[in-house]
């Protein structure tokens, strides 16, 4: 599952921000407990950057930098900064066999801008609803 929000002040027609949640299953909730701890991992390993191809595109990460937070073992808060200058912070959150991934962009991308808590705890109360069904 994957679902665009995007912040506009009200009044206005500019965006602010933009956030892109990412849902994903795991075969196992140890299997998704250890993609995370396997991100921590390669976070502390890539700091000081790296090369990447997707689609075909290869692009050229400055820097990679954990942020601080609260999210405990099952969750990590990280910024991406490109080499053209784009910021993007991610939360990666492991429940269950599921991974919660939302991203945080502003409208020109040359800042950070905090993903806000109220998107991850969000998808987790929807992963709990469903869990009781």
């Amino acid at each position: 599952m994957r679902r665009d929000i995007i912040k506009t002040p009200e009044g206005s027609q500019t965006p602010t921000a933009e956030y892109l949640l990412s849902l994903s299953s795991a075969k196992s909730e140890s299997a998704a407990e250890q993609s995370v701890k396997d991100l921590k991992k390669a976070i502390s390993a890539c700091g000081s950057g790296f090369e990447t191809t997707p689609s075909g595109l290869t692009s050229k990460i400055r820097s990679v930098a954990a942020n601080k937070s609260d999210l405990g073992d099952d969750g990590v808060d990280f910024s991406i900064e490109y080499r053209m200058g784009k910021k993007v912070r991610y939360v990666v959150k492991q429940k269950g066999a599921s991974v919660i991934r939302v991203s945080a962009v502003t409208a020109s991308s040359l800042e950070f801008v905090a993903v806000p808590s109220e998107l991850v705890t969000g998808q987790e109360k929807k992963l709990d609803k469903a869990a009781d069904k």
